[in-house]
């Protein structure tokens, strides 16, 4: 295991121990902040996705500048639209930048504005289609991309698009019809456009 992925791990401890009181999420996922907190504490190679076969991932959801669409992949393995992310790498220095990156290979959208603090956090089984990972223990950020800027799709994905908050495609995960929407809110709440 490079030397990295234990620094990865204190970053995730870091960046939920931040703001716990302070946070939606926090104060919304308490459950999932604990147990996040108690793996990345417990277990340095668990932000290795080759270490334990339930692991941290990151993802970012991608906002428009007016916050009214965000950016979705339709994953290969899973056959639905998602935020992009992914597992998290030697190279990245933190696991917020692990999200950007994964979000800028997924969409091919360049110089995204990374907004402060975690935004949503989901611990989710996987299927046959991931090999030995079991599941992953998701750090979700939040992004806001330069204006009519397009999205390019990566091999990674069959798809690559901008879909209004208020209308995703039917083929979209279930728990982020109500998480984006929610997140959507909660950015527009602390960092009014006007």
């Amino acid at each position: 295991m490079d030397a990295a992925f234990p620094l990865l791990a204190a970053d995730v401890v870091r960046e939920l121990s931040s703001d716990r009181e302070t946070s939606t999420v926090g104060r919304d996922q308490g459950g999932l902040w604990e147990e996040f907190l108690r793996v990345a504490r417990g277990d340095p190679s668990s932000t290795w996705r080759d270490g334990p076969a339930d692991h941290f991932t990151a993802s970012m959801f991608v906002f428009d500048a007016a916050l009214e669409r965000v950016c979705l992949v339709l994953h290969k393995k899973v056959g639905r639209w998602l935020q992009p992310g992914g597992h998290l790498e030697a190279g990245d220095a933190t696991v917020g930048s692990a999200a950007a990156r994964e979000a800028q290979e997924e969409t091919g959208l360049l110089g995204l504005a990374l907004l402060p603090g975690v935004v949503h956090l989901s611990h989710h089984a996987l299927n046959s289609n991931f090999g030995s990972c079991r599941s992953h223990l998701d750090v979700r950020f939040a992004a806001v991309a330069a204006q009519d800027t397009v999205p390019v799709c990566s091999a990674e994905s069959q798809d690559v698009q901008w879909w209004p908050v208020d209308a995703l495609p039917p083929d979209t995960d279930d728990e982020l019809r109500t998480v984006i929407p929610r997140i959507r809110d909660q950015l527009l709440e602390a960092h009014p456009l006007h």
